[in-house]
């Protein structure tokens, strides 16, 4: 599964569409959420089947002391909940 990535731009363009085109979306699930949470870093993960994006997930971010890390996926990802195989992969990652 690939880790977005941040700097190209149409990465970025291709996962914000399926996102803002998936029926169960969230704002929260947009990558300009990150701009609102200014203070957490952000990832967002996704999977194929082919050239199409299936699934999705954004990640905010928050450092901790002590080399520790808290991940938060708003809403949770974006992904067919009947399809138990996919569920399973976009949580892998």
């Amino acid at each position: 599964m690939p880790v977005l990535d941040l700097t190209d731009p149409a990465a970025v363009d291709r996962y914000s569409a399926f996102v803002r085109s998936h029926p169960h979306r969230a704002v929260t699930q947009d990558l300009r959420w990150g701009i609102v949470k200014d203070d957490w870093g952000q990832e967002a993960v996704y999977v194929e089947d082919g050239e199409s994006i299936v699934a999705a997930m954004t990640l905010l971010v928050r450092r901790l002391p002590g080399g520790f890390s808290v991940l938060y996926a708003p809403r949770g990802p974006l992904v067919d909940w009947d399809d138990r195989d996919l569920v399973l992969r976009i949580l892998a990652e």
